[in-house]
Formats: structure tokens, C-alpha cells, sequence
């Protein structure tokens, strides 16, 4: 262990970092029920809390709606944009649901300080994902003036006219498909890229990628079925006037800090 320990002390910083590298542990299809199971016990644990968090949450989802009616033709990718932001955002019940683990009282204020202990990679890694938000903005609205013949509707007849109507189904496949293709890929990148950087002091962002990456390759049926329950909860969310979020979004982020208690060593 000292030769080891000596070698790699020699190493660049790159090759120490992935001599280092956590492992991956392979989970069952059904491992993310229990996560959410978990993350259920951890908002009951301290619902003010996570249900506070929830509401800023909601309130900033409401934002991006309340701007989506003043552009219609962006409501679709402001929407869809907020779950790419979303691994970042979840930082704060990741945080809470480390305080529980640990005995600790369970404080939002305390959460949020905590989660920022390694700011330098966690605002990089808010840049990737802003970087990937305005992309999606962008391809949205380039679809949108390729796409739409009409004359830009208000919001609740362009929902019809896009997704009900029949006569926009290359917007709405478009919309749906290159959506899905950003999101796939934040959700790969992110999946236990946060909690890890949160829960390590030297957490370094390119490691906490590859970690990711690396989950999601050794258990790929249950990352399909994860991140279909997320998607499947958000809409939920949505469907609700927001109002589910306040809920759900706490649960989610707290489901994924044991999604990553159960991935990576």
C-alpha cells in the first residue's frame, strides 16, 4: 500500500483522480422504487423543511410559465429547460437528506451552505447545465420557425394546436424527440454527479461525470426505469398546476441522494 501510495503520488493530478475513481456498485430494476420509498421516509422526517424548498421550487416553475405566456413559441423549451436544470436545483434535498444519515437536525439553511462546499465545481457543472438550457432554447425556436405556419397563438392554443390538433406532428416529434435527447443526456452526465460532489470534499467535477456515466452503463434497466419516473412525476407536477411539485420535486431530490448511496462506493 505504501508503494501504491507513493506511485500515484507521483502521478498527474488527472491520473491520481482516476486511480481514485469510486466504484460502481450494479443495482436491480426495481432498486429505484426504494429509492423513492426512501426519499418519502426523509420529507415525513422533516416535511418543513423539504416541503419550504418545494414551494421556491413551484414558485420557480411558475416563473418560466408566467414568461412562456408572454412568448408562447418558447413555453414548450422553458418548461422542458427547468428539468435540465433540474440536478442542480435538487442540491438542497440532496443536503437534507446527508443531515438525516448523519443524526444531524435537519435545517435548509444549514442544507444549502452544506452543498456548497465544493462551489467551484458545482458552479461549473451549473454552467454545463445552462449551457445546455440555452441550446434547447435555441433548437426550440429554430424548430418552431421551421415548423409552425401560422401566426404565434396565445399559449393555450398553441398547446392545441402542437400536441392535439394533428397538424403540427413534425413540431410536436421534434419538440419531443431532440427534448428527450438533451435531457437523456443531462440525465446521464447528472444522475449522481451532484450528491457525489456535495458528500466529497474534493470532489472534482470531471470525476464526478465519469462517475455518472459509469452508473448508469453497469445498471442500465434501472436508470431507464429512474429516470422514466421522473420524467412521469414531473408531468405530474405540471399537470397539477405546480402544485404536485411542491411535493414531488423534494421527493425526487431526495430519492436521488439514496439513488446515489446505492450506485457508488
Amino acid at each position: 500500500m505504501d508503494h501504491v501510495a507513493q506511485v500515484t503520488g507521483h502521478l498527474p493530478r488527472r491520473a491520481r483522480q482516476a486511480a481514485d475513481a469510486p466504484e460502481v456498485r450494479q443495482v436491480t430494476v426495481t432498486q429505484p422504487l426504494r429509492w423513492l420509498k426512501r426519499g418519502w421516509e426523509d420529507l415525513s422526517h422533516h416535511p418543513a423543511a423539504s416541503l419550504g424548498g418545494g414551494l421556491a421550487v413551484a414558485a420557480m416553475g411558475a416563473a418560466l410559465i408566467v414568461a412562456g405566456r408572454h412568448l408562447p413559441h418558447l413555453a414548450p423549451t422553458l418548461v422542458g429547460g427547468f428539468l435540465l436544470l433540474a440536478p442542480l436545483v435538487a442540491l438542497p434535498f440532496h443536503a437534507l437528506s446527508r443531515q438525516r444519515l448523519a443524526g444531524a437536525r435537519p435545517d435548509l439553511g444549514e442544507a444549502l451552505a452544506d452543498g456548497w462546499r465544493n462551489a467551484g465545481s458545482l458552479g461549473l457543472f451549473g454552467l454545463v447545465l445552462a449551457i445546455a438550457f440555452l441550446l434547447w432554447e435555441r433548437v426550440g425556436a429554430v424548430s418552431f420557425a421551421l415548423l409552425y405556419g401560422g401566426l404565434v397563438p396565445d399559449l393555450s392554443n398553441l398547446l392545441f394546436d402542437v400536441l392535439l390538433s394533428g397538424r403540427y406532428s413534425a413540431l410536436a416529434i421534434a419538440f419531443v424527440g431532440i427534448g428527450a435527447l438533451f435531457a437523456a443526456a443531462v440525465f446521464v452526465i447528472g444522475v449522481v454527479s451532484v450528491p457525489m460532489l456535495l458528500d466529497r470534499e474534493d470532489g472534482d467535477l470531471i470525476a464526478a461525470i465519469a462517475t455518472s456515466v459509469r452508473a448508469c452503463h453497469a445498471s442500465p434497466a434501472a436508470m431507464l426505469l429512474w429516470a422514466g419516473l421522473i420524467v412521469t412525476l414531473m408531468a405530474v407536477g405540471y399537470a397539477t398546476a405546480l402544485l404536485g411539485l411542491i411535493v414531488i420535486f423534494p421527493l425526487l431530490g431526495h430519492a436521488s441522494w439514496h439513488a446515489y448511496r446505492d450506485m457508488v462506493e
